[in-house]
């Protein structure tokens, strides 16, 4: 009898996790409309990368073509923002306005101020110089972490790992174990960290530690990606083969194919709803039913 009473509560309890897991995954998968159209809006590039949106205008690379453009929504324009821009891959706007940027051919980590001077910010680790500087993340605090792999050169550093820049410019290793980090993002209120080991395959969360040392290297899913990106239910967005988006727990909850090869992916837009892609060659955007963190 006891035994029996302990299976039916193990079972009852296994039902109670599938169910609540159930109604997490139904609820969540309402954050894009089945029917909502992918919008290409420019096509043509080399490399696309790096998407970075701020005040109306939408900023991103194409690596080898050696250019950052600037799209601006109003007028559905296009412009070069830097014709020579060092091999620029990842791109972030902080909350004034000043845009971090990682110049792989460059080796550095450069960050153009509002006021339009332009400021290496990061060159070189323990008197060697960076790999190929891929994606940052600038923290609420302004701390900057970015992954330093190495696609196409050869090793500077004496392997491929993510650092950190804190505010009075001080430069640490903050991540060693990795095989190849790619793209990074944290969570609004600067706790969490989630890093992609594009070599492995998997993709890690850290918690942030005041100092901004990362600590609690926990596997969030065993999928790796390029790019990544976080609405404000705390979803992460995977560029992958598709676009794949897990909830906080780790949970797919929905695919989104786009054509061609995904790189990146970030929100923007006048209300923060919009999903801008890059790819290989092109730039989309798709309308979604939650706002970007």
């Amino acid at each position: 009898m006891r035994r029996n009473m302990i299976l039916t509560g193990l079972i009852i309890s296994q039902l109670l996790i599938w169910s609540c897991s159930k109604d997490e995954t139904q609820e969540l998968t309402d954050i894009v409309d089945d029917d909502a159209e992918l919008n290409l809006i420019v096509d043509g590039f080399e490399f696309a990368e790096g998407p970075a949106y701020y005040s109306g205008d939408l900023y991103f690379s194409d690596i080898e073509a050696n250019i950052i453009y600037k799209w601006t929504e109003e007028s559905d324009g296009l412009d070069i923002f830097n014709l020579n821009s060092g091999g620029n891959n990842g791109l972030y706007f902080d909350n004034t306005g000043n845009l971090y940027a990682c110049e792989g051919n460059n080796k550095q980590v450069v960050v153009y101020k509002t006021s339009g001077l332009k400021q290496t910010i990061a060159s070189e680790f323990d008197n060697a110089a960076f790999n190929q500087p891929n994606d940052l993340w600038v923290a609420p605090n302004g701390n900057i972490y970015f992954s330093d792999p190495n696609y196409t050169g050869t090793l500077t550093q004496e392997g491929e790992h993510v650092y950190l820049i804190t505010e009075d410019g001080t430069i640490s290793r903050v991540v060693d174990d990795l095989v190849r980090p790619n793209g990074l993002i944290g969570t609004s209120d600067g706790s969490t960290l989630f890093i992609t080991d594009h070599g492995a395959g998997k993709t890690y969360r850290y918690s942030i530690e005041p100092d901004g040392t990362l600590n609690n290297k926990e596997l969030f899913i065993n999928v790796g990606a390029d790019g990544l990106t976080i609405d404000a239910l705390g979803n992460v967005y995977l560029a992958s083969v598709d676009i794949l988006v897990y909830s906080s727990s780790g949970i797919l909850i929905k695919t989104v194919s786009v054509p061609g090869t995904l790189t990146n992916l970030c929100f923007g837009g006048p209300s923060n709803n919009t999903l801008f892609i890059t790819t290989h060659d092109a730039l989309y955007n798709l309308e979604m039913n939650v706002q970007g963190k």
